[in-house]
């Protein structure tokens, strides 16, 4: 019964946090979050990368990202990115 119940509810949540996601809604700007980046042709590699939301928009999230360590200005980069790779850091 309780197995049901959970179901039920969890069902009627699911469309409501996708609609979230999608929209960006669960980050604000100014907030500093981590950036799951996965490498091109990077064998599922995922690098984890400081970041700072700018903008939310209706699919994606601007932010600026600290470059990689092996570049020689270490400056931030604009980028726009689908939440679901976004995390927040405690």
């Amino acid at each position: 019964m309780l197995r049901s119940w959970f179901e039920r509810e969890w069902q009627e949540l699911l469309p409501h946090i996708e609609d979230d996601l999608r929209s960006g809604a669960m980050f604000e700007v100014g907030e500093c979050v981590i950036w799951l980046w996965e490498h091109r042709g990077g064998w599922g590699y995922v690098s984890h990368v400081p970041a700072i939301v700018l903008k939310v928009g209706k699919s994606r999230i601007g932010i600026a990202a600290q470059a990689p360590l092996n570049t020689r200005d270490q400056s931030w980069m604009p980028r726009w990115i689908k939440p679901g790779n976004l995390r927040r850091r405690n």
